[in-house]
């Protein structure tokens, strides 16, 4: 009985801490104000994100920005708002640079340089952890 009681306890503990985490997000997508698209579905994060939509819907070109793949920001950016793991959109840039189809997005160190490059590079997107504060006047803007 003993047993049991511990058993439920746990599961009541991981329920309740899955389901306050599934209500705050974790990282937010970020894009340069000239970005007209501003509602993306998770198939269009998806496509962006492994390169295989390569401009803006009023032509403007995408620029893709990320955290290296090793980094926590990029693996929880991958799980929570692509929903796969890093190693697949690793894989899949490895495919399209050795083809000679596609280029890999541009690796950043620090939040600031995200911030930074996004605000500079027109269609530019990215994403930043929740919460890093980004600043009223950076020149990014925020999609939720």
């Amino acid at each position: 009985m003993v047993v049991g009681l511990s058993q439920l306890l746990l599961i009541s503990v991981l329920l309740v801490t899955s389901l306050l985490g599934a209500n705050t997000h974790a990282c937010e997508i970020v894009v340069h104000p000239s970005v007209k698209d501003t509602e993306l579905s998770q198939q269009k994060l998806r496509l962006i994100f492994s390169r295989r939509l390569i401009h803006w819907s009023d032509g403007q070109p995408i620029k893709v920005f990320t955290f290296p793949v090793d980094s926590e920001a990029h693996h929880t950016f991958c799980k929570e708002k692509l929903g796969f793991l890093p190693f697949h959109l690793q894989r899949n840039w490895s495919r399209l640079v050795y083809s000679g189809r596609g280029r890999a997005p541009v690796h950043l160190e620090s939040y600031e340089e995200m911030r930074r490059a996004i605000s500079k590079t027109e269609g530019a997107i990215g994403y930043m952890p929740h919460g890093v504060d980004i600043g009223k006047n950076s020149g990014v803007l925020i999609l939720e």
